[in-house]
């Protein structure tokens, strides 16, 4: 089995878990408060900063070397999108604090950049190259929510390619399988994967607890502002 089939095989359930947790459900039907999706990208600017500073500085690195370049690199385009939304915002603010959720999967990242784990580096790397795919149907549902241009300002993070999309998922594809490695490399590369699917569970978990109600819709800014925004919890 291809190391790319692997991926996608062996992290379904945690795939699943993710697209169907309540705060993910809200941002893909277009139903996510602009402050609660403020929140998201601020946690995922966290994320992609600690794995992008990792990537960068084994970059050098089999398999990092192969399939890792800059213009997979997403945190500059979510600070741009952040840009965008504080200059528009109306006044309702959430708080920049990184969630705990947020904490545990950075702590994550950062233990396997000090051990030099290059294979499940790529792995968390496939999994957020990955959601791409799907975003750009969540900046459709987005865009028509606030009133903006899918792939355009406020939305970048979610669709980075455009139209070019399916070219670079494909390209991203080849040079994964491409790779040749042996088979406990294949093994770490995947648990790199299921260590990001489980820590974006966790993001996730995190965020729902500050913004989503217990009917399953999400709570106004200033009330979901108001749980969960101080360090540890």
């Amino acid at each position: 089995m291809r190391l790319m089939e692997r991926l996608k095989a062996e992290t379904h359930e945690l795939h699943a878990r993710a697209e169907t947790h309540p705060f993910q459900r809200a941002m893909i039907q277009g139903g996510l408060e602009r402050g609660a999706y403020m929140d998201y990208l601020r946690q995922m600017l966290h994320v992609h900063e600690a794995l992008e500073g990792a990537l960068a500085r084994h970059g050098d690195r089999t398999p990092i070397r192969e399939v890792v370049d800059a213009g997979q690199y997403r945190a500059g385009v979510i600070r741009e999108d952040l840009s965008f939304f504080q200059r528009e915002d109306d006044g309702g603010r959430v708080p920049g604090t990184m969630r705990a959720g947020t904490a545990r999967l950075v702590e994550e990242i950062r233990a396997c950049d000090e051990a030099m784990q290059f294979e499940r580096l790529l792995g968390m790397h496939y999994v957020l190259e990955g959601s791409t795919n799907g975003g750009r149907f969540i900046a459709r549902a987005l865009a028509r929510a606030y009133g903006l241009k899918p792939g355009g300002a406020g939305l970048r993070y979610m669709d980075p390619y455009g139209e070019s999309q399916q070219e670079r998922w494909g390209e991203f594809r080849r040079r994964v399988d491409a790779l040749g490695l042996d088979p406990h490399s294949c093994d770490r590369v995947v648990e790199g994967a299921r260590a990001m699917f489980e820590g974006m569970c966790g993001v996730l978990e995190s965020l729902g607890d500050a913004w989503v109600e217990t009917d399953g819709s999400v709570a106004l800014p200033l009330r979901g502002a108001a749980r969960g925004a101080t360090n540890g919890q």
